[in-house]
């Protein structure tokens, strides 16, 4: 399993990452993730309550969540530069 499988975000926000291209500003691209980042995963309180129904212990779904952050943030960024 990956760790998209199982991460406790909202589909619908982190599609919006997923999609977002080179089309897309700048700008939009860093308002996406950090939207997603923001509203899109749950609470730990939420991972603690809910994280037997992904059938994971407790740290495991919070090691997952970490990365999947990492990975939006990670996705975010992607090919642009550091400004100036």
């Amino acid at each position: 399993m990956t760790t998209d499988e199982l991460m406790p975000a909202k589909p619908e926000l982190m599609t919006a990452i997923a999609k977002a291209s080179a089309s897309k500003s700048r700008e939009q691209r860093l308002y996406d993730a950090l939207n997603c980042i923001a509203r899109g995963y749950e609470t730990v309180s939420q991972i603690r309550k809910n994280h037997e129904n992904w059938g994971l212990d407790y740290t495991e779904a919070l090691e997952m969540a970490y990365e999947n952050l990492q990975i939006a943030a990670k996705n975010a960024i992607h090919r642009m530069r550091r400004p100036k």
